[in-house]
C-alpha cells in the first residue's frame, strides 16, 4: 500500500521562504533591510551615485530577524490553565480544542476548568476525533486536504509534543481510538481502519480480532474490552444501521436489545465491569442501554434495559457517554443548534440529576474522563 512519508509544516506560515533553512531565512532578511535603509539613506541624506568613487558607505550592523516559526504565539498551560492539579475532569473535543470540565463533591454538577488543549494553535483547527492512551497522553486526529491527515500528541498536563503526518493513508480521518498495543484511526469515507503505535507512528491497516478485512462501514464508536483468559483481544464494536458485535474469539457474537448504536462506555459495578450504550433502545426509541459484563466471545452479554430515554431530561442527542462512580454523563452536542450543548448527568439508576450548559461556544464531537495534569 503506498503512503507517503511524514513531513511537519504549517499550511498558515507557508511562503517562497519556506523552502530556505533557518540561516537562509535570516541572512536574506537581513540583506533586506540594509538594502532598504541604503535607498533611504541615499534619497533622503545623500545624492548617490553609483559612478561616484566617494559616495559613503553606510556600514549598519541590523540584527537578524527571529526565524519564521517563533512568531507564532502559542499559549502555555500556566496560560490556559492557572489553577490546574492533578485530579480526573471530563475532556470534551471541540474542532479547534480541548476542553476541560471538573465535578463537584457530590459528582453530578461540573464546572468548565479550562482550555485543556488548544490545538488550533499547532494548525488543527478541523479536528475529527480524540483518544486518551494507557499512559494518559492525548492524540488528535485531523484531515488537512489531499496530502492526507495528521496526529497531533499532547502529553497527560495538555502540552503539545509532536505532530506526526501528514500521511496520505489518514485523508479524510474521521475518529481514533485506543485499542490493544496502540490505535486504530477510521476513514469514514470508505471505512479504512490503520493501526497507529504507541507513538502515534502509522503501521499499516488494522483488522479487530477475528475478523479478515480492515474495513468497517457505518462505524461510531469503539471499545477495547481487553483480553479473555486465553489471551485474546476484545473490541467492541458500533455501528449506525446495525447491532453493536463484539469481536472476539471464538463467535464474534452480534449485540441484542439496541438496534444501532451512537456511543458506549464501561461502567464500574459491585459485579464487575458492564457496558452503557447510547442508541435506539426501544424500537426506535433512543436512550442509554446497559448490559452485562462481558464473559467471553462466545455469546453476547444480556441486555439489561433503558436506563434513559430521549424523552428524559438531558439525553438530547446522546452524542457520547462517561460513566462514574454514582453514575453516568451523557453529552448533547445541541443537535444542529436547537439546544444548547451540555453535559448531563444521570445517577446509576438512570434518573436525570444536573444539567449542565457547557457554556461555550462551538459543537461538541466527543468527550473522555480521565486523569489530567498527573505531572503537577
Amino acid at each position: 500500500m503506498h503512503y507517503q512519508s511524514d513531513h511537519e509544516y504549517d499550511d498558515k506560515l507557508y511562503s517562497p521562504l519556506s523552502s530556505y533553512s533557518t540561516s537562509s531565512q535570516r541572512s536574506l532578511s537581513s540583506t533586506l533591510l540594509k538594502v532598504s535603509l541604503m535607498t533611504l539613506l541615499c534619497s533622503g541624506l545623500y545624492a548617490c551615485d553609483s559612478d561616484d568613487e566617494n559616495t559613503p558607505v553606510v556600514d549598519m550592523e541590523v540584527p537578524d530577524m527571529a526565524p519564521m516559526d517563533d512568531m507564532m504565539v502559542q499559549s502555555t498551560i500556566d496560560d490556559r490553565c492557572p489553577d490546574a492539579r492533578a485530579g480526573v475532569q471530563l475532556l470534551v473535543l471541540f474542532p479547534d480544542r480541548v476542553e476541560a470540565y471538573q465535578q463537584d463533591e457530590v459528582g453530578f454538577k461540573v464546572s468548565r476548568s479550562c482550555t485543556f488543549i488548544a490545538h488550533a494553535e499547532q494548525g488543527a483547527s478541523g479536528a475529527t476525533g480524540m483518544a486518551v492512551g494507557p499512559d494518559g497522553k492525548v492524540l488528535i486526529v485531523a484531515p488537512e486536504g489531499e496530502e492526507g491527515g495528521s496526529v497531533y500528541i499532547y502529553t497527560n498536563d495538555g502540552e503539545f509534543e509532536r505532530k506526526v503526518g501528514p500521511n496520505i493513508n489518514f485523508k479524510d480521518v474521521s475518529r481514533v481510538w485506543a485499542v490493544e498495543d496502540g490505535y486504530m484511526a477510521w476513514i469514514e469515507r470508505n471505512g479504512s481502519m490503520y493501526h497507529l503505535t504507541s507513538e502515534g507512528e502509522f503501521d499499516g491497516p488494522y483488522s479487530p480480532p477475528q475478523a479478515t478485512s480492515s474495513r468497517l462501514l457505518n462505524l461510531t464508536d469503539v471499545e477495547y474490552i481487553g483480553e479473555d483468559r486465553e489471551g485474546n483481544h476484545q473490541l467492541l464494536t458500533l455501528f449506525s444501521d446495525q447491532p453493536p458485535m463484539l469481536h472476539a474469539f471464538p463467535n464474534s457474537p452480534v449485540f441484542e436489545g439496541v438496534a444501532s448504536a451512537i456511543a458506549v462506555a464501561t461502567i464500574e459495578t459491585a459485579v464487575g465491569k458492564k457496558l452503557l450504550v447510547s442508541g435506539q433502545v426501544q424500537g426506535t426509541t433512543r436512550g442509554i442501554g446497559q448490559y452485562d459484563q462481558v464473559t467471553s466471545g462466545r455469546m453476547p452479554p444480556a441486555y439489561e434495559g433503558a436506563l434513559a430515554l430521549e424523552v428524559n431530561d438531558g439525553y438530547g442527542d446522546g452524542k457520547d457517554v462517561a460513566s462514574f462512580e454514582d453514575g453516568f454523563f451523557v453529552l448533547d452536542s445541541g443537535d444542529g443548534g436547537e439546544r444548547s450543548p451540555s453535559l448531563n448527568s444521570f445517577n446509576t439508576f438512570g434518573i436525570p440529576q444536573e444539567p449542565n450548559p457547557l457554556g461555550v461556544e462551538g459543537t461538541p464531537l466527543e468527550m473522555a474522563r480521565t486523569l489530567i495534569f498527573s505531572g503537577f
